[in-house]
């Protein structure tokens, strides 16, 4: 029996903006997944191949006008793969690819309209082995699963308005092939994202929550992986400010603040009296006057240290804060092209915009 057809294929298309010859990038793309991923490749032509391997599975990858995939968007380099539902290793393959290659490529999801994201960790559901018990389980409650987070066992799910709930695995577990009278359990999901094409964006920028308990019942509009106290800090905190900007036709962010040396830093600390939030929001709307609020924020892992002025040893925060639309950022711009600092948090503002002689 041909296993491709038992289910409808999905198509997927694999795009990226930097490429300067596409049908190069596209022999380069296949050799590496012969060569470093092992799929069989037979090529149609310089644009069109099948891929396939020892499943008995084949797909189709081709060269498209990457203006057509999505609105309002160009892409130089852009690729439809069409796949068995049931053809997982060659799936998984090529996020492996994305996921290590140097060019930034992106992938599109033809079925969820929306990208996703690049963690190979997190598993797209409707590719691979379904698990039907968990979305009859999950069903009972209006939620379908969506993706899966091997790193810690948590599935996300759409909900009956579309937007997106990580699942408490706990409870799922005990859910588990029973039939229940319950019509609602508040444990078993929280919205982290209104929708699947955001939430690709906040996912790849650790702004979602992947363990239950860490966030819920809490606000998780800071996402703090470092576990210092960020709401009412004992000690003094430096904290290093990196600011990006949402793209709501890309569903990406741009950075306006990076930890290069020619980036706009508004270098800072948690004041007495202040939660970190406190301090994000005094930065963006009095000291950089460029945003008054911010989507949510990422305090990364690694913490440095830097002496105050009394010689203290006294440690940052590197934080990444992602806010809907910059505001001036012709001053922003020219900020970002200078080496400025400030660790007081004084900054000048944003000079008036120049007249134009008459």
């Amino acid at each position: 029996m041909d296993q491709d057809n038992q289910k409808p294929k999905l198509t997927f298309y694999i795009l990226s903006k930097t490429t300067q010859d596409q049908i190069r990038d596209f022999q380069q793309f296949l050799y590496d997944l012969r060569e470093r991923w092992f799929l069989s490749i037979i090529q149609k032509s310089s644009t069109q191949a099948s891929l396939s391997n020892n499943m008995g599975y084949s797909s189709e990858i081709t060269l498209v006008d990457g203006t057509k995939v999505l609105d309002n968007q160009s892409f130089p380099f852009a690729a439809s793969l069409v796949i068995s539902p049931e053809d997982e290793p060659t799936f998984s393959a090529i996020r492996q690819f994305l996921w290590y290659s140097r060019i930034d490529y992106k992938l599109y999801s033809e079925s969820y309209q929306s990208f996703i994201p690049k963690d190979p960790e997190l598993i797209a559901d409707d590719i691979g082995n379904f698990n039907k018990e968990v979305r009859k389980s999950l069903g009972q409650f209006n939620l379908k699963p969506v993706y899966f987070y091997q790193k810690t066992k948590h599935y996300y799910a759409l909900t009956a308005d579309g937007t997106v709930a990580i699942v408490n695995r706990y409870l799922l577990d005990f859910l588990y092939k029973k039939e229940i009278p319950e019509q609602k359990l508040d444990e078993l999901s929280y919205v982290v994202s209104p929708n699947l094409r955001i939430f690709a964006g906040l996912f790849e920028k650790g702004l979602v929550p992947t363990k239950f308990y860490d966030y819920y019942g809490r606000d998780f509009k800071i996402i703090n992986e470092s576990h210092i106290n960020i709401l009412n800090s004992s000690r003094k905190v430096f904290v290093k400010p990196l600011i990006f900007e949402f793209n709501q036709e890309a569903y990406e962010f741009y950075t306006y603040a990076s930890d290069s040396s020619s980036s706009l830093l508004a270098m800072d600390k948690i004041r007495v009296n202040e939660s970190l939030n406190d301090t994000i929001l005094r930065v963006l709307k009095d000291e950089l006057k460029i945003a008054d609020n911010y989507i949510g924020a990422h305090v990364e892992e690694n913490i440095e240290f830097d002496r105050d002025k009394e010689g203290i040893m006294t440690p940052r925060l590197i934080v990444r804060i992602y806010v809907d639309k910059i505001k001036n950022k012709d001053w922003a711009n020219r900020m970002s092209q200078t080496s400025w600092r400030s660790v007081t948090g004084k900054l000048s503002t944003p000079p008036p915009r120049e007249q134009k002689k008459v």
